[in-house]
């Protein structure tokens, strides 16, 4: 591995308690990104994982608010959550994500989801193992209303898949989700990902069962479908 890989990766890594977001914007500073590579941008006081339409940064304890609107929000997390309600309290919230925020949770690695157009705080994503030394990683993703239909789910997971399998050196990533959840399986399936399996009313909430359906994708079909984006781009350019 390169020194300058093990920095971006330390910086990303590195809590950033020196800039608040409380009224979460973030400042316009980088360009666009390369759409086969995974930017991380370490040019600032708060590094960031950078895309077109969004960039990943670390969660902070002055998010906590932000996320505690949301998932007490029944129509985002309708689609996020497979409990019959969707009530959290602050002090549930803080418990839950305080061991990951002093980097003692070694099973999850959370994020907020910046919108680059508005400097705003669209959601949050995660990845997460299951248990110690894994080679698959599944996701979790959480958009507010407002930015849902925007593509903006879909390169979120996009960069999640690349952050599995280019830094954290993961065989496969898969997901969980409702069979309903078109936007989902849609995203997904723009990544590369296959559905793999469909389990049957696994789910009950607002008085019914659902089904749920489980995708995933492996490294070697992320290796070469990025070969088939280079190469198409390629043909492009010649052309």
């Amino acid at each position: 591995m390169s020194s300058r890989l093990e920095k971006e990766i330390h910086e990303v890594d590195r809590p950033q308690n020196d800039l608040g977001c409380c009224q979460h914007r973030e400042e316009d500073r980088f360009g666009t990104a390369p759409s086969d590579s995974l930017i991380i941008e370490v040019n600032s006081s708060r590094p960031m994982i950078r895309g077109k339409k969004v960039r990943l940064r670390a969660f902070e304890k002055e998010d906590y608010e932000f996320m505690h609107r949301i998932q007490n929000d029944e129509e985002v997390m309708s689609w996020a959550r497979f409990r019959p309600d969707h009530m959290v309290s602050l002090e549930a919230l803080q418990k839950e994500y305080d061991a990951e925020l002093k980097g003692e949770n070694a099973l999850r690695r959370t994020f907020v989801v910046v919108d680059s157009k508005s400097g705003r705080a669209a959601g949050w994503c995660s990845l997460r193992w299951w248990r110690p030394f894994a080679t698959t990683v599944d996701f979790g993703i959480a958009l507010d209303r407002e930015f849902r239909g925007k593509g903006l789910g879909t390169e979120v997971l996009e960069l999640l898949t690349a952050l599995a399998f280019e830094q954290y050196n993961m065989h496969k990533v898969e997901l969980f989700t409702r069979a309903d959840n078109k936007a989902m399986v849609r995203a997904a399936e723009k990544n590369g990902f296959r559905v793999e399996g469909r389990s049957r009313e696994s789910m009950y909430f607002n008085g019914g069962y659902w089904d749920g359906v489980g995708m995933g994708i492996l490294r070697e079909e992320f290796e070469h479908s990025k070969s088939g984006d280079r190469r198409a781009r390629g043909g492009e350019r010649s052309g």
